[in-house]
């Protein structure tokens, strides 16, 4: 059995690498259909991964504040300051 690193990552890191990887087969399956825009398997799996991304989506705002602007007017308030910017992160590698 290999020996596996235990995962340092935080719960938000977590969410936002779901979000990510939703993005990346999105597009993946968005160049498919872009040559075969018949194909119901394309389509139910293209569905299927932009619900995914949606829920992800949805549980990263909830939790961290939102992820694009368009997200931030979403309880009369304006919340897209609220949260830390990237480089106010002490964990923030540039």
């Amino acid at each position: 059995m290999a020996n596996r690193k235990k995962s340092t990552m935080t719960d938000q890191e977590v969410l936002l690498n779901r979000v990510r990887i939703c993005d990346f087969i999105l597009h993946e399956a968005a160049l498919f259909l872009d040559t075969h825009p018949d194909n119901a398997d394309a389509m139910a799996y293209y569905q299927k991964y932009l619900a995914v991304r949606k829920a992800a989506n949805q549980a990263y705002v909830e939790k961290y504040g939102p992820l694009v602007v368009s997200e931030s007017a979403t309880s009369g308030h304006w919340n897209w300051i609220d949260g830390p910017w990237p480089w106010e992160n002490p964990d923030c590698e540039v």
